[in-house]
This record gives structure tokens, C-alpha cells and sequence, in this order.
């Protein structure tokens, strides 16, 4: 299978979910060439308010030869071009982010299918596109998305189901085994870790008035907020206004794998996550399923993505609300019950390695594409 891959940036070191799929499928045989908006090694600007240069190239881009299929068209007219002077060229035609939706259904119809993947990020943003349900269907062949509220959304809008796939990707275990037997609750003191992007459906405003409700309760504990974001300045406002710069610590990005070393480390990870003002909402996120993995306990909602892998008292620790208060008394249970504490651990991360090995997860994506290609050949005839 010959497959023209449309993404934002790359290589990007925090954009794994992509690079896995790359070099995954281009080692099961397939031609994978990219098209990149923009290189992050060389590109000053900003891709969005939260996203700055990321230069770490991952050792499976490498192995898989990927820096030698990218090429880059900078602006939305050389996109068009490039899609056009490759028509034809390939079997599929792989649209990574959402936002390319727009490009696709503006121009005329490429003669080959065309696949497109709705991260939690961009789903919300092109809502309005997919409300255009028979213009999407004309040009649209197949669409991922990984959250089961977005597949619902479009079953709802009624897009066929066999159009379809609720599908995450799965984790590569080798950089994450290695930091959970190094690594894995080597502290007394409790420590908290969340890590994403710093917008406000991650609810780590909220989280940073529960830990200083816990500090004044008199609980020992540190916290490692790690990202970057639009509300880092808030944040860090908060943490000065309640006086917990020696508790809460802002480490910044950090990259695979060194990501999951904090990870292993945390006793518990916070995923306070809510709906935002602008109806935004979670898919099932990747940093759910590498913490559990890295066997720490998760604090949650139920909201969004998280619910789907996080049974209440079995693999974590589900709250209704990400109220300050509500996320004060969980995270305050579980330090008082270290048992149940290890035990949800052990027990997310034995269901994340049933489920979420990535070779079974490419397995399910590359039936789909192939079957999107081969309905479309049918079509054709």
C-alpha cells in the first residue's frame, strides 16, 4: 500500500501517536511518504499557542527511514499543489489532523481515497465541517477518531458507521518497561504527577487549589505538573498565591522517555480533566494509558475518553467533577490506603498491557485503511 501522509509537524517528539502509525506500518511493508507543514527543527513560529519547537528525533522515526520520506509545503496553496501533482500516485491518501479537512473539501476530488484521523484537540474545532455531513461523505472515505463521544457525534450526524473507527493508538512498552522497573515508586513522600497541555478542559487550575488544600490539612507531598500552555501563567500565579512553589514543581515538556520516568515515579497521576467553556472535550488520551502503564494510580473523571479504560476502584479512581474539593478528598483517600493505591496501579497497567500493545492496535488500523481502499475500488468499478 502506497499511503501520502498530511500532517502538521514533523519530526515531533510529542507527537508519538503519529510517528508509531509511520514507522509501524512502514515496517509491515507499506510506502509511507509524508507531506509536513512545517519542520519543528528549523521552523521559529508557532504551530498553536501551546506548541513550541521539538528537535528530539525518536529512535523508531530513524529505524523506519521517515526523515527520508518527508518533504514540507509550508502554506495551504502548496498543499493543494503537491496533492494534486501526486494524484493519482498512491493508494490513500492520510489525513492526520482535522484541520487539513477544510483544504480537502475545497478543492476538487482526488481520485484516490482519502482517510482522516479527529484527535481530541481538533475535533471540537471542526464540528462545524462535519455538520456538512453529505459534502465530508463526497470526499471523505474513511475517519478515526479516538474518543467514543466523537463516534457518537457522528453517528448521530449520520455518517455511516462503516465509514468509521473508534481507535487509539497503542504504546510501544520498550521505553516504558524500563522506566517502571527503575523507576516505580522509589519515593515516601507522595507524589502527584498530571502531564498535557496547560488549556482549561485538563482542570489543573482546579488540581493546584486542591493540593493547597491538602497542604493546609498537613499531607506531605509534592506535585510535577508537566507541559506547557496558554495558561501557564495562571498556573503560576496560583502556585504564588497559595505558597506552594516548594510543592508544585513546572518542569516544563518533557519528551519520551524521560516522560515516563516521572511517570513510574508518581504514586498518583492526576487527570482532572472537565468540559471548557467552548464545548472542547477529551478523546481518550495517551497520557491515561502511558501513566497506566507506568503503574501509577489514576485519579480521573468521568469525562471524556477516560472512563472507557478507567473502572471505578478497579483500575483507577473515577470522580464525578474535577471540584477542587472532590479531587482534595480522593487524592487525600488513597494516600491513606497505600494498598488500594498499589493495587489500582497494578491493575491499570495489566489492562493497558492487554489492550493497548501497539502491534494489535496497527492491526486494527491497517484493516481499516485497507478496507477503505478496497470499498472505494469497488466503488470505482
Amino acid at each position: 500500500m502506497r499511503v501520502l501522509n498530511v500532517v502538521w509537524l514533523f519530526p515531533c517528539s510529542s507527537e508519538t501517536f503519529i510517528s508509531l502509525i509511520l514507522a509501524d506500518l512502514t515496517r509491515r511493508g507499506w510506502h509511507m511518504d509524508i507531506l509536513s507543514q512545517r519542520d519543528p527543527r528549523t521552523w521559529e513560529g508557532k504551530a498553536r499557542e501551546d506548541t513550541e519547537p521539538e528537535t528530539q528525533i525518536h529512535a523508531h522515526v530513524v529505524e523506519a527511514g521517515l526523515l527520508d520520506r518527508v518533504s514540507y509545503f509550508g502554506t495551504a496553496q502548496m498543499l493543494n499543489q503537491r496533492l494534486t501533482e501526486h494524484d493519482g500516485a498512491y493508494d490513500l491518501v492520510f489525513l492526520h489532523w482535522a484541520d487539513f479537512l477544510e483544504q480537502i473539501l475545497s478543492r476538487q476530488p482526488l481520485s484516490v481515497p482519502v482517510v482522516v484521523t479527529c484527535h481530541e484537540p481538533d475535533f471540537t474545532q471542526s464540528l462545524p465541517i462535519f455538520m456538512e455531513r453529505e459534502r465530508v461523505l463526497e470526499r471523505v472515505s474513511g475517519i478515526i477518531v479516538e474518543g467514543r463521544y466523537q463516534y457518537e457525534k457522528l453517528l448521530e450526524l449520520g455518517y455511516p458507521a462503516e465509514r468509521l473507527l473508534y481507535w487509539k493508538v497503542g504504546l510501544d512498552f520498550q521505553g516504558i518497561d524500563a522506566a517502571f522497573t527503575a523507576h516505580h515508586l522509589t519515593t515516601d513522600t507522595l507524589r502527584l504527577v498530571s502531564a498535557g497541555r496547560f488549556v482549561e478542559k485538563k482542570g489543573f487550575l482546579q488540581t493546584i487549589e486542591a493540593i493547597a488544600d491538602l497542604r493546609d490539612r498537613g499531607l506531605s507531598l509534592e506535585y510535577n505538573l508537566i507541559g506547557d500552555g496558554e495558561l501557564r501563567s495562571e498556573i503560576e500565579r496560583l502556585i504564588g498565591h497559595y505558597g506552594l512553589d516548594q510543592i508544585v514543581r513546572l518542569p516544563g515538556k518533557i519528551m519520551h522517555p524521560a516522560l515516563f520516568e516521572h511517570l513510574a515515579r508518581g504514586h498518583i497521576n492526576l487527570i482532572p480533566s472537565g468540559m471548557a467553556a467552548d464545548g472542547d472535550v477529551e478523546g481518550l488520551m495517551s497520557t491515561v494509558l502511558e501513566a497506566m502503564a507506568c503503574g501509577s494510580a489514576i485519579v480521573g473523571t468521568r469525562h471524556g475518553g477516560t472512563p472507557e479504560v478507567i473502572k471505578h476502584a478497579v483500575t483507577g479512581w473515577l470522580l464525578d467533577d474535577n471540584n477542587p474539593h472532590t479531587i482534595a478528598a480522593a487524592i487525600e483517600y488513597l494516600a491513606n490506603n497505600p494498598d488500594l493505591r498499589q493495587q489500582l496501579g497494578a491493575a491499570g497497567r495489566a489492562f493497558v498491557l492487554e489492550h493497548f500493545k501497539l502491534e494489535a492496535t496497527i492491526d486494527i488500523l491497517e484493516a481499516f485503511l485497507n478496507e477503505v481502499k478496497n470499498r472505494s475500488q469497488r466503488f470505482l468499478r
